[in-house]
């Protein structure tokens, strides 16, 4: 028997029940997980109907392969495996979550690492990494020449801004607190604004001005972001990235935009995982796989926190305020 973290109604939320170990099938594997990333997504399925119950909660995680179906290289048994529901299709509207102490998968479905990277980091590979990759890739496509973006302490726009400083692309960072700022300061970014500041407007015209730049990937969907928006060039684009602010509306200002021949779109990481196929996916996370393995220096993530999965109300509670400084995991078996 195993344990797992599931909805049923989503009314009452998520409860740790009781189930038998499922047997892998044709063609799938069995995963003892070890570690599941603790991600803004399960407090949002933990409350909001995005998929129909029943389900599991927990989007990523990384685990040890220890069975496999016929039709599977044998081979694959005792290697680490990265486990993301995103490649379930979610499109379908179904969803079969990672919290969850043993997993049967489509051996395709998954992504077995190399042996030497922990499954500290294993359990982040996909979200994030990806996520990170994608964002700089839209940037590209629109001709950024200088990108803003906002909550830029995040896990991902660290991520998002140390690509872009590799390609010499200019980023203005836009956080909240002193304690961001000496954050982003240390790893190498020169523009950081804190929102939170008093005069602060003054500063991030200054910057616009100076560097001009068309890009702004927006994660708040706030008044700050909203005025940032305004004040940048014509024929800026606005990618709405997420919704971190309390409203998490944005109200865009028509004339201005219109007049000054302005772009709003939107950018999910897991919709256009679905429109690719899974041997294309598999080759981003080789670049991640090969960072990781070499040390981490792209998409190595601090862990801060790693909860019992006994804990998961008191995660799905901290995680929250954790997210600028790293990750927090939930721990599923003894590894």
């Amino acid at each position: 028997m195993m344990k797992q973290v599931y909805v049923e109604d989503i009314s009452k939320g998520a409860y740790l029940r009781t189930v038998p170990i499922p047997t892998p099938g044709p063609g799938e594997v069995l995963v003892k997980m070890m570690l599941a990333t603790i991600m803004p997504i399960d407090n949002a399925m933990n409350s909001t109907p995005a998929f129909p119950p029943p389900y599991v909660l927990g989007p990523q995680g990384a685990g040890l392969i220890v069975a496999a179906g016929t039709g599977v290289d044998k081979s694959c048994i005792g290697r680490k495996a990265v486990v993301y529901s995103g490649l379930l299709r979610l499109t379908e509207r179904t969803w079969q979550g990672n919290w969850t102490q043993y997993v049967a998968r489509k051996f395709e479905e998954i992504y077995v690492c190399d042996q030497s990277i922990s499954y500290e980091q294993a359990a982040g590979m996909y979200g994030n990494p990806l996520t990170a990759m994608g964002a700089m890739r839209t940037a590209e496509r629109l001709g950024t020449r200088g990108t803003i973006l906002s909550a830029a302490c995040s896990e991902i726009c660290k991520k998002i801004a140390m690509m872009h400083r590799e390609k010499g692309i200019p980023t203005i960072n836009l956080v909240r607190g002193e304690t961001n700022v000496a954050i982003l300061k240390a790893l190498g970014e020169a523009l950081v604004v804190d929102v939170k500041a008093p005069g602060f407007e003054a500063e991030l015209k200054m910057l616009i001005d100076k560097y001009q730049p068309n890009v702004f990937i927006d994660s708040v969907g706030d008044e700050v972001a909203q005025k940032t928006f305004e004040i940048m060039p014509p024929r800026s684009t606005l990618v709405l990235f997420g919704g971190l602010g309390k409203a998490a509306t944005f109200p865009v200002p028509v004339l201005e935009t219109v007049v000054k021949e302005k772009t709003v779109t939107g950018y999910f990481w897991s919709l256009e995982d679905h429109r690719k196929p899974i041997a294309e996916i598999k080759k981003e996370l080789d670049v991640v796989n090969a960072d990781l393995k070499s040390g981490g220096k792209r998409f190595a993530a601090p862990v801060i926190k790693i909860y019992p999965l006994e804990d998961f109300m008191l995660a799905l509670k901290e995680q929250p305020k954790f997210a600028s400084q790293g990750r927090c995991l939930l721990k599923l078996n003894e590894y």
